[in-house]
């Protein structure tokens, strides 16, 4: 008996010295949360989680647009690179496929062949890649081209000509500035054009370090669009409206920059006053700058105070507002790709 009896005993040791401790730690302070305390301690933890999200957005817009800025300073050395192949000239924005010139005229007269756009001269010639014409700011990276292929478009827009595809990078977030980098109107006539452009010389511009060599698209395509269902891409922006007889004309169309017989001034530098505090689709009589992206720093609200990213002719980016490039003037001294030369008005 004496046996069993003591194993029982050294048995129930254990036990009793787990209650004497759970008791003694007891004693010491420890109990369990009460309802109140526990929501004390959630409201405090979503108190510092409001707090943190914004500072976490600002951060993750920050990151998006550094990487677009620096994007965009590498395409402005790819076009640098590009001119020491081209006589120091930039690459033209756009060009029909197709391009030839005939008896004085300038074929094809319309773009049933597509498009050949800067990016597909930067690409082709090896001085930039494909992925350098995105942007994190773009859901998709950038704007589709004005024709794509069916998996490329997006909801709501269609090809201006069904079955092409255009030269272009599939989703491009930059365009150029027109005053430098030409249009496809090479012969005064061509769609009524009153002038010629003419591809234009870096040795032109006089002060590179204030002269803007492209910039970021709006992430709204319908911008582009007017009314329409295509993604005009392919078309560059500028700082100028026209005088003359564009008045009663697309005062932003450098097509009917000019006058049928030589005149003072045919085009003048845009007003800050003129650009749309917020751009909407469908607005006729737009500037080509409303197309220009405010896609950084909406930490700041309105459209009219965010950022946008712009490398210049000498090759450095900058974050600034779209205001910001009016005062002062940063879109050129001169139409740079029209001739003949100067003709602002002051």
């Amino acid at each position: 008996m004496c046996g069993p009896a003591r194993i029982t005993t050294a048995l129930m040791i254990p036990k009793l010295s787990q209650n004497v401790f759970l008791a003694s730690r007891l004693n010491h302070g420890w109990r369990a949360f009460t309802l109140v305390e526990l929501l004390a301690v959630l409201t405090v933890l979503a108190v510092l989680l409001s707090l943190l999200l914004p500072v976490l957005g600002q951060a993750k817009g920050a990151a998006k647009s550094a990487v677009c800025l620096n994007s965009l300073a590498q395409l402005g050395r790819a076009m640098t690179l590009y001119g020491n192949e081209t006589d120091e000239r930039y690459p033209p924005a756009f060009l029909y496929r197709g391009m030839a010139f005939q008896d004085g005229l300038e074929l094809p007269v319309t773009p049933t062949q597509g498009y050949l756009h800067w990016s597909n001269l930067l690409v082709n010639n090896g001085l930039a890649s494909s992925a350098s014409f995105r942007c994190p700011a773009f859901e998709r990276g950038g704007l589709a081209p004005a024709n794509t292929t069916p998996d490329n478009l997006d909801a709501g827009q269609a090809n201006e000509t069904a079955g092409l595809v255009d030269d272009q990078v599939p989703r491009c977030a930059y365009t150029v500035n027109q005053a430098l980098c030409s249009a496809n109107h090479f012969v005064a006539g061509f769609q009524g054009a009153f002038r010629a452009c003419r591809t234009a010389s870096a040795a032109s511009v006089q002060a590179p370090a204030s002269t803007i060599l492209a910039t970021e698209w709006a992430t709204d395509w319908r911008l582009t669009a007017g009314s329409g269902r295509v993604c005009r891409s392919y078309l560059p922006v500028h700082g100028f409206v026209g005088l003359g007889p564009a008045a009663s004309a697309d005062r932003s169309d450098s097509r009917f920059f000019g006058c049928p017989r030589p005149c003072f001034a045919s085009l003048r530098r845009l007003s800050p006053l003129e650009l749309a505090a917020q751009p909407q689709a469908g607005t006729v009589g737009l500037s080509r700058l409303d197309w220009v992206g405010r896609n950084h720093n909406r930490k700041l609200g309105p459209l009219g105070s965010r950022t946008s990213n712009f490398v210049f002719a000498d090759g450095h980016a900058v974050n600034a507002t779209i205001f910001d490039t009016l005062q002062p003037f940063q879109w050129g001294a001169q139409f740079f790709s029209l001739t003949p030369g100067d003709d602002v008005a002051d």
